[in-house]
């Protein structure tokens, strides 16, 4: 069976249409369900856009707040957790009545971008929040651990700290289209995925990841809630 999938860049999971550890699972699936998927990335709103069109059979990373219409999920792959990072040493109990700042085109939980009681700020890049925080300008940035973590060592920056416990944490999945072929390939996806939950494989995947932030984020796990 020949499926087609969406994907846009994302740092170190999704770096070309078969490098990065999103790739690493897609082609697991492929074989073991012996299903040909051809991988097309693309910039995300036309990955949506291809998708709501009918071009793709389904897209990944999916986010509910990012569905454009009613899909078929697989079961739960990675968990999409945003941090906040401050310069060392600056103690946050409370995000209320605080300035953070956020990237751009990047999906936050819908929970926290509705708080009246903060006061956000946005910039085009997760550097750009980030020289922010050291100038001061803003209490923190928001990020996902492992592009904020990439960010700060881009910018090899030495007082900037990560906060152990996730802001928010949004369940990331395989999206199919809602008719009969969607149905069986969120049903094949889940198996695989599930399967590899339990054998210790999908956090085995994702191990790499979860060192290089270790220095930030002691506990960080991607693949658990």
């Amino acid at each position: 069976m020949a499926l087609e999938l969406g994907t846009f860049k994302i740092p170190r999971y999704v770096r070309s249409q078969s490098q990065g550890e999103f790739l690493d699972l897609v082609k697991r699936i492929g074989e073991e369900e012996d299903i040909n998927i051809k991988v097309r990335v693309m910039p995300p709103k036309r990955v949506i856009s291809f998708f709501k069109g009918g071009t793709f059979d389904g897209y990944f990373p999916a986010l509910d707040m990012l569905n454009p219409m009613e899909v078929h999920k697989s079961s739960v792959f990675y968990y999409k957790k945003d941090f906040l990072f401050s310069l060392k040493g600056k103690t946050i109990k409370s995000l209320k009545n605080k300035k953070l700042c956020l990237t751009e085109g990047y999906p936050y939980d819908p929970k926290l971008i509705s708080r009246n009681d903060i006061t956000f700020y946005y910039a085009s890049s997760d550097e750009s929040c980030l020289e922010m925080v050291i100038r001061s300008r803003v209490d923190g940035f928001v990020c996902e651990g492992l592009t904020g973590v990439a960010a700060i060592n881009k910018l090899k920056l030495k007082n900037i700290q990560a906060h152990e416990k996730a802001i928010s944490s949004m369940p990331v999945y395989f999206a199919f289209k809602k008719n009969e072929k969607g149905k069986q390939m969120a049903k094949k996806f889940t198996r695989i995925i599930e399967r590899m939950r339990k054998n210790g494989d999908l956090s085995k995947l994702f191990e790499p990841a979860k060192n290089s932030v270790k220095y930030y984020l002691k506990s960080y796990d991607p693949t658990n809630n």
